[in-house]
């Protein structure tokens, strides 16, 4: 891996450090962390490793999403073996959702970090793997690994109410992912990040984005409308 592909990238969320200088809390990172915790995180290493031969051991990881990759990227950095089961045949999970709404594609460049990071260290992940509690204790007793890691996500929930006969109900993540597609008129349940996000993506729907409109009116090839 290349020196510059060894930087991990900033997703733009200023969540932990604009926000939190601004309102004089701890600054923290959302893909780093051990920011605001270093000092800690020394201490604590030193305490265990002063005066101890480090056990290695051979860890499966359930899951190539952000916290499984992190996961694994940390602990195979340490000279534990790590290998990793992924469902799918990508790595990255839920940062493929994330970075779905409009200006929210630097979520892509932390999934492309994690698994150079892993791949750098030598961290096998298997793909198309569908875990289950039979086939993780066959590998566990046969000894091909002595710590299991579950990293497998969260899941949407429903919520519980009536629903008209004919009315279409799907998840955004299933939007968000391409898998459904919605009507013109559309109500959305949830005003969080999700949920706005998603109605982003659907407004931009059929319409121009603000930059090819831009690009579009400076060479003239739009004409502005009251």
């Amino acid at each position: 891996m290349t020196y510059p592909e060894r930087i991990r990238p900033c997703i733009g969320c200023n969540q932990g450090c604009m926000d939190h200088t601004f309102s004089g809390k701890p600054v923290n990172c959302l893909v780093n962390a051990e920011v605001g915790h270093e000092a800690e995180l020394s201490l604590t290493s030193d305490a265990k490793t002063a005066g101890t031969r480090q056990e290695i051991h051979r860890v499966l990881v359930i899951g190539a999403g952000p916290a499984g990759l992190e996961y694994a990227r940390v602990v195979a950095s340490r000279g534990h073996k790590v290998t990793i089961w992924e469902e799918t045949d990508q790595p990255g999970g839920q940062l493929f959702l994330a970075a779905a709404p409009p200006v929210r594609k630097d979520f892509l460049h932390l999934a492309t970090y994690l698994a150079n990071a892993c791949k750098n260290l030598e961290v096998e992940i298997q793909y198309s793997v569908k875990a289950t509690s039979e086939n993780i204790l066959v590998a566990v007793k046969a000894e091909k690994f002595n710590k299991v890691v579950i990293a497998t996500g969260a899941c949407p929930i429903s919520p519980n109410i009536p629903i008209e006969e004919g009315v279409k109900v799907v998840q955004a993540w299933d939007v968000l992912a391409g898998r459904s597609e919605t009507g013109k008129n559309v109500i959305i349940v949830g005003g969080g990040s999700v949920g706005v996000e998603t109605a982003l993506l659907l407004a931009e729907c059929g319409t121009l984005d603000n930059e090819t409109l831009r690009f579009l009116i400076l060479q003239q090839a739009e004409t502005p409308s009251d």
